[in-house]
């Protein structure tokens, strides 16, 4: 992998750059770092990415009640795709049926109202 991302530079320094302002922002916007790592961990769950997966959990800290919950979403929201509906026009003929995820009633507790709604979220732009 190292040495497919040596061969495109510019692509490297832009994953950097992206990285950056997610974990690193200048203005972090009322999102805590824990809630951006939250949210890191559930997508990289749901892409089946170990290595991504050990490196954003360690930004959740010691929280066991949150980082059992985004296991349990991860599970819950573990799909096939792509899907989704196109709004009317040339390319709605390819829409394709999937599950819709939620939030499990059993975890808004421990995730809160705003990291429920930034799974839910995320699921909506990873499929």
């Amino acid at each position: 992998m190292k040495a497919l991302r040596d061969q495109r530079p510019e692509a490297r320094l832009n994953a950097q750059k992206s990285y950056e302002a997610l974990f690193q922002p200048a203005d972090p916007g009322g999102v805590s770092l824990q809630e951006r790592h939250a949210i890191a961990v559930f997508v990289a769950g749901l892409h089946r990415d170990a290595a991504a997966l050990a490196h954003f959990r360690r930004g959740l800290g010691a929280d066991a009640v949150l980082a059992a919950a985004l296991d349990a979403e991860i599970l819950r929201g573990a799909a096939s795709g792509p899907y989704g509906r196109y709004p009317d026009g040339p390319l709605s003929v390819e829409n394709k049926a999937g599950p819709s995820y939620r939030v499990s009633a059993s975890t808004p507790d421990a995730l809160g109202p705003r990291l429920s709604a930034a799974l839910e979220h995320a699921h909506l732009q990873r499929f």
